[in-house]
């Protein structure tokens, strides 16, 4: 298994741990083309942040799939790849047990204290206290997001290898066309789209898997392919919160890039 660990606070911080590759050569003493000829494993990815992608004004302002920053990635596993999101706020929520606010959300930095409790801050400090957090949805779509906030299908950035200069490639989608649903604003709704994160909060995490070896990637357009420098766009939604305390707000998003076995 390989896998890359990208860490992003909101507009702070941007982490990233170095990928483990791993080549394990299959060997046939009776075959003579052995070691002929090979491809190594790749799996990496790169996380670019939006620089203007900072979410403000969080008690005033609702956002709708606001871009914060961009995710590249490249896998040749014959298998496919999930590539999975986890948010530390969440999952630091639900291991404390607090149930208020357990999905993804953004929690007030540097914030100290404790619900009704006069005692040393517990572990659910911000969760327990309503102006200092905000419930946030998360969004990964195929690159090409406008300012604007229409998402299109002939907004999108990738090529899919079909105009030069032939840069990018995705292993279950060969067009624009069949990589996106008409409608994204309406989640899990046919194949493939079903297979993307839209509007969704993350319990802890959630994942986008391409079996490479199942539908609907079997039935791509000229078979499989390895998924080349391919480019999707990191969105995010709130609700405006006019109870929210003034301050900073983070969230670290997890991102995990694994082959398939």
């Amino acid at each position: 298994m390989k896998r890359l660990i990208l860490l992003y606070t909101w507009g702070i911080l941007l982490l990233i741990l170095v990928p483990i590759y791993g080549n394990t050569p299959t060997s046939n003493v009776h075959d003579h083309l052995d070691n002929m000829g090979g491809v190594i494993d790749l799996n990496a990815i790169n996380f670019t942040q939006d620089l203007s992608g900072e979410l403000t004004n969080l008690h005033s302002t609702n956002f709708n799939q606001k871009k914060v920053g961009e995710i590249t990635f490249t896998n040749n596993s014959p298998a496919g790849y999930k590539i999975t999101f986890k948010s530390l706020n969440s999952e630091s929520a639900d291991a404390d047990g607090t149930t208020n606010a357990n999905t993804s959300f953004l929690v007030l930095e540097g914030f100290d204290q404790d619900k009704g409790d006069a005692g040393t801050p517990a572990n659910s400090k911000h969760r327990g206290v309503l102006g200092a957090f905000i419930n946030y949805k998360l969004s990964v779509l195929p690159a090409g997001y406008s300012v604007n906030g229409n998402y299109s299908i002939a907004n999108q950035t990738n090529d899919y290898g079909k105009d030069e200069p032939y840069e990018n490639y995705h292993g279950c989608y060969a067009t624009r066309e069949v990589a996106i649903h008409p409608d994204p604003l309406v989640p899990n709704t046919t194949p493939p789209w079903d297979l993307l994160i839209s509007n969704q909060d993350i319990s802890i995490e959630d994942d986008m898997e391409f079996d490479l070896t199942s539908a609907p990637c079997i039935e791509r357009e000229d078979g499989i392919t390895a998924t080349v420098d391919y480019t999707m766009d990191i969105l995010l939604s709130t609700n405006a919160k006019k109870t929210l305390l003034s301050g900073k707000y983070s969230d670290t998003l997890e991102i995990t890039i694994t082959s398939l076995l």
